[in-house]
């Protein structure tokens, strides 16, 4: 049976019906979308309010550098400039030898520059960085627990406090508070956060201790040598501070990592590496 073919159809009526004059409304739609967000970028600009600008204005001030004065004697004192050092993490993890350099404790510059802000606000999260020159992050002053700073010298298990010198007016001071449904660590639910806030005492109060529980009644009340491994312990918590080898966090500037206050000791209950840090000043005779 043969296919009865059909007449040719003519596509005339369907070719150029719209003409230039006619293109407007939703067929520009996206172009004007484009050129308004083109016009509100350069407008922002003009006024200074991109975040790649407002993070650059604070970032530079959190990268001033800070200028360590010599330890005295030795020995640390209330209200020296000190930076909270981590001598270094050695770890075995996926059949291979990890290891995170000296690092030094520091303000968080993701969080920063991702907020936006004209200063530090608080909270604002520390993270540990491998810049180890001294500047306005990762600088802190010491402080007896209410804030006021007396010139005398640091004794094991003094209870203690570290504000921030970023140079503003309302000082950030060195807390840990308990996980809660608005306040965790980003990897570690079951350990206390570590941040910087404008709140003293009790979540900011720390107190060093000897890494060897044998020798540390002993220590009790002596001075605390600059330098030395110690153990910076959250007098209200008892947990000590801790560097997370295991969890880098995101930065614009290095690779950075977590800091956690958790105790953690080995079989034979010393500290881990993790929980060692030491209260670093400039030496003797340096200028």
């Amino acid at each position: 049976m043969a296919v009865p073919k059909l007449p040719p159809r003519d596509l005339r009526p369907l070719v150029c019906r719209y003409k230039p004059c006619t293109q407007n409304g939703n067929w520009f739609e996206d172009r004007y979308r484009k050129d308004d967000c083109v016009r509100d970028f350069l407008r922002r600009r003009e006024r200074g309010e991109l975040m790649i600008q407002k993070a650059d204005a604070i970032i530079s001030q959190l990268l001033a550098p800070v200028r360590l004065l010599p330890a005295v004697d030795g020995n640390i004192w209330i209200g020296d400039s000190i930076q909270l050092r981590c001598p270094g993490v050695v770890w075995a993890a996926g059949g291979r030898c990890n290891q995170v350099p000296e690092v030094a404790l520091s303000a968080n510059v993701f969080d920063i520059a991702r907020a936006c802000p004209t200063q530090l606000t608080s909270p604002t999260a520390v993270c540990a960085s491998l810049r180890l020159e001294p500047c306005a992050r990762n600088v802190f002053t010491v402080t007896r627990p209410d804030g006021s700073v007396s010139r005398e010298v640091l004794r094991y298990g003094q209870p203690f406090s570290l504000r921030l010198q970023d140079g503003y007016p309302a000082g950030l001071y060195l807390t840990s508070e308990p996980p809660t449904a608005y306040c965790v660590p980003p990897n570690e639910a079951r350990q206390q956060a570590v941040q910087l806030t404008q709140c003293r005492a009790p979540a900011g109060r720390w107190v060093a201790h000897l890494l060897e529980n044998s020798h540390r009644m002993e220590a009790e009340g002596s001075p605390v040598p600059a330098g030395s491994p110690l153990l910076v312990c959250h007098q209200p918590s008892g947990q000590t501070l801790r560097l997370e080898a295991g969890h880098p966090v995101t930065s614009l500037l290095s690779h950075e990592w977590e800091v956690t206050a958790h105790a953690t000791t080995d079989s034979r209950r010393r500290p881990l590496p993790e929980n060692r840090w030491c209260l670093s000043a400039l030496p003797l005779g340096a200028a």
